[in-house]
């Protein structure tokens, strides 16, 4: 077993395995192993560590649910605004350059989809509070 650190890209569902794994071995006292590549490694959590991904944790949930309300606010807007005009394909303001690039950055923010990081962020956030019980 090696004392370095090792970084390794993980999709989200590796993630959450090793994870429960981690906790469930750290509430029997014990470091959970794993095996990378032929090499074993500890993983172990301390309560700073905890803390500080409780911390980023809730700065993800709370950027993920504003993004969803500054999307519904728009879809909203929008909906408006063509119950508003006469004739959709005449009356429809051009905008601005400006306007225009926000509202590409707004479709750029809804490819991230905020949902699905909620429910991850709840699931990790559950995943970790059964540690501290």
């Amino acid at each position: 077993m090696r004392g370095s650190r090792l970084e390794v890209e993980v999709n989200t569902s590796q993630l959450l395995q090793t994870l429960d794994s981690c906790l469930e071995s750290a509430s029997q006292g014990q470091p959970h192993i794993i095996t990378k590549d032929g090499e074993q490694y500890a993983a172990v959590i301390s309560m700073p560590e905890y803390a500080q991904l409780q911390y980023y944790l809730r700065l993800l949930d709370s950027t993920a649910s504003q993004l969803l309300q500054e999307a519904e606010d728009k879809a909203l807007d929008s909906e408006e605004l063509l119950r508003n005009q006469s004739s959709p394909q005449d009356s429809r303001p051009l905008g601005t350059p400006s306007e225009g690039a926000q509202n590409e950055d707004c479709r750029h923010r809804n490819r991230t989809s905020p949902l699905r990081q909620k429910s991850f962020t709840s699931s990790v956030l559950h995943r970790l509070s059964k540690l501290f019980r």
